[in-house]
Parts: structure tokens; C-alpha cells; sequence
């Protein structure tokens, strides 16, 4: 269906949600009180209330990915403040997250408590884009290192993702979307609870075109979650499965080091045999055990098991550009002068690169909660981990066949003094690897909690690491077996503020992290093969920067938020400082929300993203200004409920990386039945 056809159905759709909207007399009275909620993290193992703990971190439920209609995980954590992305084009695709200025390796996702980073690259591949935000109960953005609980990989953060679980009110969901580039989407959900067992399932296809003639995006997913909820135990089994296969365009880039963007050129050419298949599979699984009311245990098992399977056919003449330059080649074979008219062949040869990548853990831990008289309380928790990963690579490059067992203990505590005006929060961890080591990691935090004028100061310091890649260590050309983890450090301190009966919210975080031991690819150095290049421990970085927010109900039916990260990446290389590619300095968010009588809602939101450098570190990309609006009307007829969105509504020019060309406006619309049973 036509790009912009969409896109006018959209918006009538939205115009006409508005005239559902009943008469509402002016002067009906507001509730008694219009706080925030109290948000509670979970992620930290131990409970904790987010207003009052030395923690930062982000909530994001169900509610508000739906009541924006959401399709694209990538575009939820977008909007929180210290995650960025580098999306390569339409849905589906290529995606590249980042953390505080850190991309993959240094934060970690988890769903259901399971670690899905590779162990063979430290990523998540495209995940975000391709998970679907619809069996998504809530995401956790915990900023900042949390090695003593997770280990590896946490520098940046950690993003943790829990799907829905069954409810009491048993029901059968039916969906379909519709959108720009082809966007088509079916989906199927069931939910339910008796007295101890609850139950939820969910299913979707998605079928969408690319940017470029000849990509597409295609997943069939679904997931199943049991629970059961006993007197003095709690299981819960989670099972998902993801098939998502994306094909791209071939591109086509100076790689030289460019000193301004004349010089730059880069082309996009359809590629009708050039794709990425995953075969995902997650099984999770829980039992917590209350000894009493204050001592309790939990075993958690979990498999995360990602097969990959790339492969670009050769299919001849893909197309005709223009040469931008003198000199100029697409083949390094034949050599052309600015302005002719060169034929472009495909550079595939139909051998298929695949990997399989295993994740296995085992963790134990024991909680005991103490109360110290009236107005304290104590929560220590201890655990045990165990982590067994494989990673197998074979076909177009390097064969890779390996795996590795990391063995952990951690012990963390969280005090609250004198009603919460106090709170001590600190742990430590030991990571134990035949191969790089052992690790011990450590953080201390306080918060100080002014109950009379809604103050919290909060402060904390903590170490965290990187280990080595399978990949990083055992790769036959550019391995190195001898490479430790990378160690960090990182300090933060902020303040938040409630204010007008907790109706506005404020907080502002400063927060500074070095990293040193960097693993990177070094040309001048001697791989396992006698060819030059291997990766070595050679280069350090420190990512620095300030993070605000604030969030105010207006009314019951009003909500203002925003937010605003300021980051300086750096990273140093003999001696020489660079900022690190694809890291804005400035980004910010400003969300308006209406909501009326629990089933009408409209979103505006806008999305400053500042000026970043491209992968090469030579050229600066532009800033840019993303307005977003999104409609939901719940029961419009019977037990129908509409939704619409639309992304980059005034069509901006969005510069992520300047090879790949962005879908522009784009527009979805959905309808929905439930059925009670």
C-alpha cells in the first residue's frame, strides 16, 4: 500500500478519535489526589522504592507502551534518558544500542532474569527491534554498573525486560496493524488467573517492507508464561520463541578519513538475496520457597539458545550509479572518473556465515528480611551463579567452536534507617574463568531522604568489568587467549525532588565512568594465524555526563514529562584522545499526555537527538528535532479498541549513520477486540 496513502489514513483515524470523545463538564471535581504512583524496581534482586533509594533507573510499564501504540521496542527505550540507538534503516533491521556512550558489551539485557548477550560478540544483535513490545509487562533501565549482581557486561547498565503474566480477568485478544512500507502485523493473546495459577500467552507475525527496494522484515514470535502462587511458594516458567529475518540493501561507503562532507559518498542498492535469519528460543524458570516470613530462597534456571544464519546470494548487476569522484572504485579492481556511469555487481558469494549461541545459568540466592525495631529495616541478600556458555561459528569466515564456564558468589545488602531517612545500599561479587581470571567487583550507595521538604541526595560508587568475547579470545585469525577483562569505575551523585503533593517530580544525576584494558583490533600485532592483526588489552575511555528529568501531573488527566542527557565519550589510544563515534552529546525528550475517563489517550512527543559522530570518528552527522503523536481509544464499539501512530510527523531528515537512508514519516494503525471467558 502507497507510503503516504497510509499515512492520510492515519491521521483521519486520529481526527476521528477525537470526536468520540464525550462532553466533559469543566467543573467535575478531581479526584483527591493526583500523585505519581510509587515505582518499585525489582531488577536490584531486593525490592526497592525507587523514590527513596540510592538507585537510577527507569520504569517502564505495559500501560505505556500500549496508550502509545508502540510497535518498536527501539523507539520505548529511546525515550529514556542515557540509552541511544543507530537504527540502519526501516523495521527490522540492523540496530545499535547505547548506553551512557557505550555500545555492546557494556550493558546488559535480560528477559525474565535470563542473560541474553552473546557470548561470542557481548551483543544482542537487532533484539530491540524485533521483540514486540506487545508481551511486555514492564522494562527496568538500571543506569550505572550492577556487577554485583549480573557480573560481565553491566559498565553502562543493565536493561531488564519482564514479559505479561496472567491476570484475573481471563481474556482472549485479537489484533491487526497496518502501515507504512507495507507494515502488516496479527496478533493473538490470552490471559487468565484462578486462585494460584496464572496463565498468559501471545502470538504475532509481522510482515513489512524495507526502505529499499527489495528489503523486508519479517518475524513469527510467541511466548507462554505459567505462575503459580502458593502459601509459601512461587513459581514462575516463561517460554519465548523468536524467527525474526530481515533483508537489507547493499551499501556502499568511504571508508577514508574525510575532512569534510564533500568528500563523503555513500549508496544503497537493492540486494534481493541479502538477509539474516535468527531462530531464538528462551526458557525461564523460578521457585522461591518462604522458610518464614522473613527468610526466603530462590532457585532460577534459564537456557537462551540464538541461531544465526547470514548469507548474501550473488545476483549479478544490482545496479548503475554515478561515480562521486576521481578515481573512484566500487570493486578495487576498476577504476573510475567523477561523473561516469559505473554498473555495481553483487559482492556476494552464496556462502552462508552461521552461528549458535548457548547461554546456560544456574542461580541460587537466599533473602532475609529483619526489621530493627519500629523505624529500620535490613535486606540481605546472598547468591550463588553459575554461567556455562557455548558459541559455534562456521561457513563464510573463521570456524569457532568453543565455550566457557564463569562461577560466581555475590553478597548484597540494603539498610533503611530511621524511616527511610537513611538508606545504605552495597554489595560484592567474585567472577571466577579458567581462561581471563578471576574478577571482584564492588558498589556502595547511600541515599538521604528529607522527608519534610520531599528531598532525596543520593550518591554511589562502583566497579564493574568487561570479559572477553569468545570471538575476542578463540578466533582462529585474530584470537588472543592471554586478554583480561576490561575493569571500570564509576561515581555518581544526584538529587530528586518532589514537589506540590508529589504531583512534579525532579531529578538530576551526574555520573562519571573510566574504563581501562579496552579490548580493540590492532593491525600491527600478530594473530594466532602469523598474519598481521589480533586484539589486544591497549586502549582506555571514560564516559562522563548529566541526566534530568522531571514529570508532572497537571491534572488527573494531564501528564508532562521530559528529559535530558548530556554525554562526553571519550576514548584514548596511545596517547591520543578521541570522542567516540555515535554518541550525541545533547539528547532530550518532552511527552505530553491526555488521558480521559480511563479509555481515550493522546501522546505528543518530541526527540531532540544532537550531532554525532559517524563509525569513522571523522565526520560530524547533523542534530535533529523528531515529533511523534499517537491516539488510542479503548471499547469504541463493543469491545473494539483503535490505535494509531505516527513517528517523524513533519518527515525531518534523520541522520543515525549517514550510509543508510531512514523511512521518514511513518505511520501505523491498529484495531483490537477483547473477549471475557
Amino acid at each position: 500500500m502507497n507510503h503516504k496513502f497510509i499515512t492520510i489514513i492515519v491521521y483521519a483515524i486520529m481526527i476521528g478519535l477525537f470526536c468520540f470523545i464525550p462532553k466533559i463538564n469543566a467543573e467535575e471535581p478531581a479526584e483527591d489526589s493526583v500523585a505519581l504512583d510509587e515505582v518499585i524496581i525489582t531488577a536490584t534482586k531486593i525490592e526497592k522504592d525507587l523514590s527513596t533509594s540510592p538507585e537510577t533507573a527507569s520504569v517502564i510499564h505495559k500501560d505505556c507502551i500500549s496508550d502509545r501504540a508502540y510497535n518498536d521496542l527501539t523507539e520505548v527505550l529511546r525515550h529514556t534518558h542515557g540509552v541511544e540507538f543507530m537504527k540502519a534503516g526501516g523495521p527490522g533491521q540492523f540496530n545499535y544500542p547505547i548506553m551512557r556512550g557505550f555500545s555492546s558489551g557494556n550493558y546488559l539485557v535480560l528477559i525474565d532474569g535470563m542473560r541474553i548477550n552473546s557470548g561470542l560478540s557481548g551483543d544482542v544483535g537487532a533484539l530491540f527491534g524485533q521483540i514486540d513490545p506487545d508481551f511486555i509487562e514492564k522494562i527496568e533501565v538500571l543506569r550505572g554498573p550492577q556487577a554485583v549482581l549480573y557480573g560481565s557486561d553491566t559498565s553502562g547498565g543493565t536493561i531488564a525486560i519482564t514479559t505479561k503474566q496472567g491476570v484475573q480477568s481471563r481474556s482472549l485478544k485479537l489484533g491487526g496493524e497496518l502501515g507504512s512500507l507495507a507494515w502488516k502485523k496479527g496478533s493473538a493473546s490470552v490471559q487468565g488467573a484462578t486462585n494460584d495459577i496464572n496463565y498468559a500467552f501471545a502470538v504475532s507475525y509481522i510482515d513489512s517492507d524495507g526502505v529499499h527496494h527489495a528489503e523486508y522484515y519479517k518475524n513469527l514470535q510467541a511466548y507462554l508464561k505459567l505462575g503459580y502462587t502458593g502459601d509459601k511458594i512461587e513459581v514462575n516458567l516463561t517460554l519465548l520463541y523468536m524467527q525474526p529475518k530481515f533483508n537489507s540493501a547493499r551499501m556502499i561507503e568511504n571508508y577514508d578519513n574525510c575532512t569534510d562532507r564533500s568528500e563523503y559518498w555513500a549508496f544503497q542498492l537493492a540486494d534481493p538475496n541479502n538477509y539474516n535469519q535468527n531462530s531464538i528460543i528462551l526458557g525461564s524458570l523460578s521457585t522461591k520457597h518462604f522458610i518464614t516470613e522473613t527468610l526466603s530462597h530462590q532457585l532460577s534456571l534459564g537456557w537462551y539458545y540464538n541461531k544465526l544464519e547470514s548469507k548474501n546470494k550473488y545476483d549479478g548487476l544490482l545496479g548503475t550509479i554515478i561515480a562521486p569522484s576521481d578515481g573512484w572504485t566500487a570493486d578495487y579492481m576498476t577504476f573510475h572518473n567523477r561523473g561516469e556511469l559505473v554498473d555495481v555487481y553483487d559482492d556476494g558469494t552464496g556462502i552462508a556465515r552461521e552461528t549458535r549461541d548457548q547461554n546456560q545459568m544456574v542461580d541460587y540466592t537466599v533473602t532475609w528480611e529483619q526489621a530493627l525495631g519500629e523505624h529500620a529495616d535490613n535486606t540481605l541478600l546472598g547468591g550463588i551463579t553459575y554461567l556455562h556458555q557455548t558459541a559455534e561459528e562456521w561457513g563464510l569466515y573463521a570456524d569457532v567452536d568453543e565455550s566457557k564456564d564463569t562461577k560466581s558468589a555475590y553478597l548484597n545488602d540494603h539498610l533503611q534507617l530511621f524511616d527511610r531517612t537513611l538508606v545504605l545500599s552495597g554489595g560484592i561479587r567474585h567472577d571466577s574463568h579458567k581462561d581471563w581470571g578471576d574478577k571482584t567487583t564492588g558498589k556502595g550507595a547511600l541515599a538521604l531522604n528529607i522527608h519534610q521538604t520531599g528531598t532525596t541526595l543520593f550518591g554511589s560508587f562502583g566497579t564493574s568489568f568487561r570479559a572477553p568475547t569468545f570471538y575476542q579470545l578463540y578466533s582462529p585469525d585474530y584470537g588472543n587467549d592471554n586478554l583480561t577483562p576490561e575493569s571500570g569505575e564509576t561515581f555518581e551523585a544526584g538529587i530528586r525532588q518532589n514537589l506540590f503533593d508529589s504531583r512534579l517530580s525532579l531529578e538530576a544525576v551526574y555520573w562519571h565512568t573510566k574504563i581501562d584494558d579496552i579490548i580493540v583490533y590492532d593491525y600491527f600485532t600478530s594473530g594466532p594465524d602469523g598474519m598481521p592483526g589480533a586484539y589486544l588489552n591497549k586502549d582506555k575511555g571514560r564516559t562522563e555526563g548529566v541526566e534530568l528529568s522531571a514529570n508532572y501531573k497537571l491534572t488527573d488527566n494531564l501528564t508532562i514529562a521530559g528529559n535530558y542527557t548530556y554525554c562526553d565519550a571519550i576514548s584514548k589510544s596511545d596517547g591520543f584522545e578521541q570522542r567516540r563515534s555515535n554518541v550525541p552529546w545533547n539528547k532530550f525528550n518532552v511527552d505530553l499526555s491526555y488521558k480521559l475517563l480511563d479509555k481515550y489517550t493522546f501522546n505528543l512527543h518530541s526527540y531532540y537527538s544532537g550531532p554525532r559522530l559517524r563509525w569513522k570518528g571523522d565526520l560530524e552527522m547533523d542534530s535533529y528535532v523528531r515529533f511523534d503523536i499517537s491516539a488510542k481509544a479503548e471499547k469504541i464499539w463493543k469491545d473494539f479498541t483503535l490505535f494509531a501512530r505516527v513517528e517523524n510527523l513533519f518527515d525531518t531528515k534523520i541522520e543515525e549513520d549517514l550510509a543508510y537512508e531512514q523511512p521518514g514519516i511513518y505511520a501505523t494503525v491498529g484495531l483490537m477486540t477483547e473477549f471475557g471467558f
